[in-house]
C-alpha cells in the first residue's frame, strides 16, 4: 500500500490533508449512517450516537472518544465526550483504523450495565450504582439530585 505522502501527491494536497480526508472516507465506506461535521482542524465522525464513539480526523492524529456527560450543577446535564485513544495519523491504514474504532465501540458498549428497578441498559454516566438507574435512584431508593 502507498504512504499517504505519496498517495496525497497524486491527488494533488499535502499528506496532512489527504489523512484526514481518505480516514474520513474509510470510516464512512464502514460506517454509512455515521454523523460528520468539518470542524477548523480536522472532522468529527460519530458513529452509533450515545451507544458508540466519535472519532475525530485531524492531520496528525485519531481519537477515539466515548459520549459522556458532565454536571454542570444538579439539573445541568452537557453531553462531551473523554479521549479514550489517539493514535498518529502517519502509517494508519484502514485496518488500522477500523479496528481502533471497533475496539472502541466495545469498551462504550461495556459501559452499558441494566437497572435492576427498570430493565433499561444504561451507561456509567446515568447511572447511580452499578446497577441503579438514576430515576430508580430517586424512585426506589430515595436518592435526592
Amino acid at each position: 500500500m502507498a504512504s499517504a505522502q505519496e498517495l496525497a501527491r497524486t491527488d494533488g494536497m499535502s499528506a496532512e490533508s489527504y489523512s484526514s480526508v481518505h480516514g474520513l472516507k474509510w470510516l464512512l465506506a464502514e460506517w454509512p449512517d455515521a454523523a460528520v461535521t468539518e470542524e477548523p482542524a480536522g472532522f468529527h465522525v460519530n458513529i452509533d450516537g450515545d451507544r458508540g464513539v466519535v472519532v475525530i480526523l485531524r492531520s496528525q492524529s485519531v481519537e477515539i472518544r466515548l459520549p459522556t456527560i458532565e454536571w454542570h450543577g444538579p439539573h445541568t446535564p452537557v453531553t462531551t465526550t473523554r479521549l479514550w485513544k489517539r493514535a498518529p495519523t502517519a502509517g494508519l491504514t484502514p485496518e488500522d483504523l477500523k479496528s481502533l474504532v471497533c475496539r472502541g465501540l466495545r469498551a462504550r458498549r461495556g459501559q452499558f450495565r441494566k437497572c435492576r428497578y427498570c430493565g433499561r441498559e444504561v451507561p456509567v454516566e446515568h447511572r447511580f450504582s452499578t446497577d441503579v438507574c438514576h430515576g430508580c435512584a430517586e424512585k426506589h431508593l430515595g436518592v435526592c439530585f
